[in-house]
């Protein structure tokens, strides 16, 4: 991933606060697999080319419209590990509604890189995803 403006930043960080969702996919019916995965939604194709013009990372889908919703609808979605992280790291400063949030991930991601890929989580990893909403019924694999 490329570093980014601070112009890039900010209207990134924007477009996640106002448009976009952080957070961990990945969990299964028995055992939680955390991925974090960013994604930013628009009806408008051109903003969402825009935004995946300026991050230089991550793909673009469309859901097509439907009975219930009139316009297609686009999304950069990016999932990458390194690319989740370091654009994380460069709009964290600028994010206002979901800077706790991505501070939680960052902090996690940290953790995580200690170790390797499928160690099972430690009770810090595991604290952390429940602050960011993952629910404490989940076992841990």
């Amino acid at each position: 991933m490329k570093n980014l403006s601070e112009l890039e930043q900010a209207y990134l960080a924007l477009a996640l606060d106002t448009e976009g969702w952080v957070g961990f996919t990945g969990q299964g019916k028995k055992t939680i697999k955390p991925k974090v995965t960013v994604e930013i939604y628009n009806a408008s194709r051109e903003l969402v080319e825009r935004l995946h013009q300026m991050a230089g990372v991550g793909r673009l889908y469309t859901k097509k419209a439907d009975r219930w919703r009139k316009k297609p609808l686009y999304r950069l979605q990016i999932a990458k590990r390194n690319d989740v992280e370091q654009l994380l790291s460069q709009i964290v400063e600028w994010s206002i509604v979901k800077k706790e949030l991505i501070t939680f991930i960052l902090e996690y991601l940290k953790e995580r890189k200690k170790r390797k890929r499928y160690d099972p989580l430690t009770s810090k990893e595991l604290e952390i995803l429940r602050e960011c909403g993952f629910p404490s019924s989940t076992p841990i694999p």
